[in-house]
């Protein structure tokens, strides 16, 4: 058996060997067995260093629990599911711990129900195999790799490969994920693998909208996204959450523009604006409960489909400063520069960019009490005339503060009939 206990201290922090060898001393003073799972282990094995810790704790589920919940030896719990997983910040070491176990599918799609394992039991349940090691972190075998599905060779193979035939069918999750690693990685998907990747698709659409959104949530964090979404698009994923959902063409005719584009939003959500550029109200609508999106989702999605509306007027050569403004102002950024991107019209790319480089910056240089020591009163009218000094200035009609003074006069001068 091949010891890593040298990989482990080389590529772990020391705050993350303190809190290893600390929670294994404890957890083994109650019989528990803690092993360090999954793609912590793949990482080390591959020379990288993990930021998280995955681990998983072997023993009897209550006894876990008491020592967990009452006994407080990661300190705060910040999350715990059904299925004794549990999620710690401790010393500044990020931790996700789960109960060894094995799963059952009643149907595909749906969350397993499970019964405690051994490691051995617990390993075979993992998605693929470079996932499906453990390295023991108890005091007499600290180090020692368990490997019994041939993981590691898989791993210097460059290989991604499922534990079984009906891996996506069960979890058709698993394909994101899949993606994901091959992307990240540089690792091809293994031939058999790819062909159950094309079964676990018709089985898609019976996973919660939830768990899809949170899949995508986990590629927009990654660093090659538009790759990933490519390779799920070419895989038929998003075709099939919905018909119109997905990458269009202008995406990859104008590549660098593309890239420049995402470096400039900064916002993982400006790929969620470019997979429903294509979509309309109604498809929006259709998403936006598919995948039970939240407030930030949804206003990302429909603001899209409003900056859509307005590119008739948009595509006016002679349409004034303020008229672009007061189209598209209130509208989320990241919404209004995936349109840029995908939009194939000159005229209204160009206003685009006037809107969002230079219209958005201008404000009155004047303020309230400035208006306050001219005669205006508090309220409504105040606003009135700041947003008429803003239009007159994106319109360049006005551009000195003695400007504005002098418009809000004229302004008493109308309003008063004096």
């Amino acid at each position: 058996m091949s010891n890593f206990k040298w990989h482990l201290e080389r590529r772990l922090s020391f705050n993350q060997i303190y809190v290893l060898k600390e929670s294994a001393r404890v957890f083994e003073s109650a019989g528990l067995d803690l092993f360090l799972v999954g793609g912590t282990v793949r990482d080390l094995l591959l020379d990288l260093h993990p930021e998280d810790l995955d681990l998983v704790v072997v023993g009897d589920p209550n006894t876990v629990d008491e020592w967990i919940l009452t006994r407080g030896i990661f300190g705060e719990i910040l999350s715990r599911s059904q299925f004794y997983t549990y999620s710690f910040l401790k010393d500044g070491v990020n931790i996700d711990l789960a109960l060894a176990r094995k799963e059952v599918y009643d149907s595909p799609g749906v969350l397993p129900t499970i019964e405690p394992a051994t490691i051995e039991e617990d390993l075979p349940r993992r998605d693929f195999l470079i996932n499906a090691m453990a390295i023991s972190l108890n005091s007499e075998t600290f180090g020692d790799l368990i490997d019994p599905l041939g993981g590691r060779l898989d791993l210097n193979n460059q290989v991604i490969r499922v534990q079984h035939p009906n891996s996506f069918i069960e979890d058709p999750t698993r394909i994101f994920r899949a993606v994901r690693y091959s992307v990240r990685l540089g690792f091809s998907i293994e031939d058999d693998t790819f062909g159950q990747i094309r079964e676990g698709l018709k089985y898609i659409n019976e996973v919660s909208g939830d768990r899809i959104r949170e899949e995508l949530d986990k590629v927009f964090q990654e660093n090659d996204v538009l790759v990933m979404l490519k390779v799920l698009q070419d895989c038929g994923v998003f075709q099939l959450i919905h018909h119109s959902f997905g990458l269009g063409n202008m995406i990859f005719d104008n590549i660098d523009e593309t890239n420049l584009a995402i470096q400039k939003s900064k916002n993982q959500l400006f790929f969620l604006a470019i997979l429903v550029f294509s979509c309309t109200e109604d498809d929006i609508k259709k998403l936006i409960s598919r995948l039970n999106m939240g407030k930030i989702w949804t206003r990302v999605v429909e603001d899209v489909c409003s900056v859509k509306k307005v590119f008739d007027c948009l595509r006016t050569s002679n349409i004034k400063s303020s008229r672009i403004y007061n189209l598209l102002h209130g509208l989320d950024r990241i919404s209004i520069e995936a349109c840029r991107l995908l939009i194939d019209d000159t005229i209204i790319k160009q206003h685009l960019d006037l809107y969002l480089m230079k219209l958005t910056h201008e404000k009155p240089l004047l303020k309230g009490e400035d208006l306050i020591s001219l005669g205006i009163k508090e309220g409504s009218m105040m606003g009135e005339i700041l947003k008429e000094i803003l239009y007159a200035r994106l319109d360049g009609n006005l551009s000195s503060e003695e400007d504005e003074r002098d418009f809000v006069r004229i302004r008493i001068l109308q309003l008063t009939g004096n």
